[in-house]
């Protein structure tokens, strides 16, 4: 799981700082990245923006106006209310290996969690601390509970 983890930071770094980076010169009318969203499956990036302003402590002040945005990575298709726009298939490829990388991170860590790696930091009552299995205990623990009439 460790292995993007210096890459992903990277990205949650540059979405944090949206705002800022799509604040207008004047300083004060702004847009804000609200959500990103990439479906593996069709290989579709979708994303929300709002519009608004930066009051005095530098803080998003949304205007309620917001726009959605789309684009198809197979066929190389932008679409923002209604309307297409091609783009570079070479820029469409490398975006969607991008997103992918992300997508795996995400798969990988749903495996992560799920073999009870890490350290838990919630105590829940009654149970105490989960403790790490390995894979095959797992598995194992999965099967029988599977198979139990």
């Amino acid at each position: 799981m460790n292995r993007y983890l210096p890459f992903l930071r990277v990205v949650f770094l540059a979405c944090a700082t949206a705002t800022i980076a799509l604040a207008a010169d004047d300083g004060k009318e702004a847009l804000r990245l609200d959500t990103v969203t990439w479906n593996p499956v069709d290989h579709s990036l979708k994303w929300s923006v709002s519009k608004g302003s930066l009051d005095s402590n530098g803080k998003f002040q949304s205007s309620n106006q917001t726009m959605s945005y789309e684009i198809d990575m197979d066929a190389a298709v932008m679409t923002v209310k209604g309307e297409r726009r091609g783009f570079s298939k070479m820029e469409a490829v490398t975006v969607r290996r991008l997103m992918d990388m992300v997508a795996k991170y995400a798969a990988e860590s749903t495996v992560w969690w799920d073999e009870g790696q890490g350290e838990p930091l919630d105590k829940r009552p009654g149970r105490g601390l989960v403790e790490n299995r390995s894979k095959q205990e797992a598995v194992k623990t999965a099967s029988a509970s599977v198979h139990k009439p």
